[in-house]
């Protein structure tokens, strides 16, 4: 499936669907899921064609759940 066709697709699901959707949310969900299930960083990488290895750490950053969660393991709540 080409770039130009998923984004097209996105175009038209997205409005009757009722919610914002493009290309790039699809793939930083891709790579995002792959992280969390402990799959390498230099792996996801190769998936998503970065050269650099710091493109895709932007990818790991924790959900509002995970750091609320990690918060609450440090200061005993």
């Amino acid at each position: 499936m080409s770039y130009d066709y998923f984004r097209k697709r996105c175009e038209i699901v997205s409005p009757s669907a009722g919610v914002k959707f493009h290309p790039h949310m699809a793939r930083h969900t891709y790579a995002t899921k792959l992280l969390r299930q402990d799959v390498s960083v230099s792996y996801v990488a190769r998936m998503l064609g970065h050269e650099d290895l710091s493109s895709t750490q932007i990818y790991l950053h924790p959900s509002q759940e995970e750091a609320i969660e990690e918060v609450r393991k440090v200061a005993f709540f």
